[in-house]
């Protein structure tokens, strides 16, 4: 599965920070292009272990929503959440929350602005859902199409 891939190439840095990957399926298979989705996970995980402490937690959760015909992509952690100033510039190209830490952590601030227009050219949407000293849950929903 996609998000086996992304764990995949994501351990090592996982494992030198001592963080834990878990992913829970219950959604059904869909049309999207697995590369992409497979960025969409890259990006969010691996912005999630480089922002939360050491021995923190992460968690991906594929759901289907058959109500709203949508698959639910979650990713969440336990890490110190992100303040309501900054997210409603967070998926803007080159935004970011701490300008010097970022220096440490690296990366180019654009993963975010990615997977806003993968979830777009799929049809989808992404979303945050955080408080500081809560973690942080991205969510995006990809429409159902079997």
């Amino acid at each position: 599965m996609i998000t086996q891939d992304a764990f995949e190439r994501l351990s090592p840095i996982a494992s030198d920070r001592r963080i834990m990957l878990k992913m829970v399926d219950e959604a059904e298979p869909f049309k999207a292009d697995p590369v992409m989705v497979e960025t969409v996970i890259v990006n969010l995980v691996e912005n999630a272990i480089k922002y939360i402490q050491e021995g923190g937690r992460v968690e991906v959760l594929w759901q289907l929503d058959s109500m709203k015909r949508k698959i639910v992509m979650r990713v969440k952690d336990n890490g110190p959440g992100i303040a309501e100033e900054h997210q409603d510039r967070l998926f803007e190209r080159f935004y970011r929350v701490d300008k010097g830490r970022s220096r440490d952590i690296g990366g180019t601030g654009l993963g975010l602005s990615i997977v806003k227009h993968i979830m777009q050219s799929h049809g989808g949407e992404v979303r945050l859902s955080s408080k500081p000293d809560q973690g942080s849950e991205f969510i995006c929903e990809f429409p159902f199409k079997p």
